[in-house]
């Protein structure tokens, strides 16, 4: 099994440890990382619930990984470098414990990326077609950050401005694969399963 170093750069490749048997192996750095995961937990969480945005908004589950509903099972991640921006990227990427792929579900329908959750994830409204872009941006309350389930699936989450559902390209399953918005049909690619984190 490959994991990647949660200290390493995207932009530099990812580092890669590996055993024989398949086993995780654990640095110093995933370590801390686990402390940031369990900090974000119980009391943790109730105290980053008051530094939100205006909105009022508190976290109600969380944390998880969405790993989306077809092999390889990849998982949501929000891009380090850029989870601050406006705009941040998301992509696919093998599970690997860091809090890139971690997620809370709030109480006004966003889902916000541990790394910054003053950061929403946000269908944008301007490109609704299929393909159209969802990335992180910041959490405002509005329509394109709202994402409930669709047609009582509760994996598959609808975007209430644009009415289609985050998906996971299924032709670009690679590390780094494109997430966007389509038509909601509830298939294995619009299918993410909360794993909890911590």
């Amino acid at each position: 099994m490959l994991i990647r170093s949660p200290s390493a750069r995207r932009d530099d490749g990812p580092v890669s440890v590996e055993t024989e048997e398949g086993e995780l192996l654990f640095t110093k750095t995933m370590v801390a990382a686990a402390v940031v995961t369990t900090a974000l937990s119980g009391a943790g969480l109730a105290a980053a619930q008051d530094r939100e945005p205006g909105v009022g908004a508190q976290a109600v589950s969380g944390p998880f990984n969405l790993r989306i509903g077809f092999s390889p099972f990849r998982n949501l991640e929000a891009v380090r470098s850029t989870v601050d921006q406006a705009g941040g990227a998301i992509r696919q990427w093998n599970f690997d414990g860091t809090d890139e792929q971690e997620w809370l579900f709030f109480s006004d329908s966003t889902i916000r990326p541990v790394l910054n959750t003053k950061m929403c994830l946000d269908a944008n409204p301007d490109d609704n077609r299929n393909g159209g872009q969802v990335y992180v941006w910041p959490c405002h309350g509005g329509a394109p950050q709202v994402w409930r389930p669709w047609n009582n699936q509760g994996l598959t989450l609808q975007n209430a401005a644009t009415g289609r559902c985050l998906d996971a390209n299924p032709d670009d399953s690679r590390n780094g694969g494109a997430i966007y918005q389509w038509d909601c049909h509830g298939g294995a690619p619009q299918q993410w399963t909360r794993v909890r984190r911590g």
